[in-house]
This record gives structure tokens, sequence and C-alpha cells, in this order.
């Protein structure tokens, strides 16, 4: 049996009724039909995202020229028609989207800076790209 007392105890206590950070999901948004997540900040966000990552059928991830992961860059996917089908941004280096299968245009923008690829995503598996700056 562990005794823990005083401080320790308090300190403990509150770590315990915090929960787990790692416990926690990373939230999902939605525009329209279209479902995504980004995050990977620290190691737990990375974690969640590595075992969600098969449900989504495009995998974006940002880094700059130094190798550090950025966050904060603005994707938009445009479909065949070039409608803007999703609009949002990253809260860190990882972004994933459930996307209809089709081809489309991907637009990331980081400091001023604005990359834009063509995709075609399918119905299983998933595209996977990286944007550096």
């Amino acid at each position: 049996m562990i005794r823990v007392q005083g401080a320790c105890a308090v300190g403990l206590l509150a770590i315990l009724l915090a929960g787990p950070a790692w416990g926690e999901s990373l939230p999902v948004q939605t525009q329209g039909n279209v479902s995504y997540v980004s995050g990977g900040v620290g190691d737990e966000e990375m974690a969640a995202l590595k075992a969600i990552q098969a449900s989504y059928n495009l995998r974006l991830l940002f880094v700059g020229r130094d190798g550090h992961y950025l966050s904060g860059t603005q994707v938009v996917v445009k479909n065949a028609k070039s409608e803007a089908v999703l609009d949002a941004e990253s809260h860190g280096p990882y972004f994933y989207a459930k996307l209809p299968a089709g081809r489309y245009s991907v637009s990331a923008s980081h400091d001023g800076k604005t990359q834009t690829r063509p995709l075609q995503v399918g119905t299983k598996g998933g595209k996977q790209t990286t944007f550096r700056w």
C-alpha cells in the first residue's frame, strides 16, 4: 500500500479528478456532408489521430521547411465543379477529412502562402499528402 500525505495527496487527487487527457477524443467537425478532425499537438493528440486515421480518406500534414510541425493552416477543398466543400483551419499539423469519392482540389495556406494540389480520393484506403513551407 502506498501512502501519500499533505500537499502531494492534494495534487494527486486533483490530477485524478481532472481525468486523463489521452482519454479525451479530438472534436469532429462537420461542414455539409464532410466531417473532419485536426490536431496533433502533443503525444496524446498524435496517438488519438493515429487511432482514427483509417476512418478518413484524406489525410494532410503541414510542415515547415525546417521540419517543424505547423498549426493554424487554412484548408479549402473544392470538388470537380470548383465548389468549396470544406473551408476550415487546422488546429495542428494533422488534418483528416471524410470526403465522398471523387476528384478534388486541396489548397492549404500558411503564413500568407498558398499551395494547391489536385487529389483523387476513393471510398477505401486514403490519400495522404504533406504540405511544406
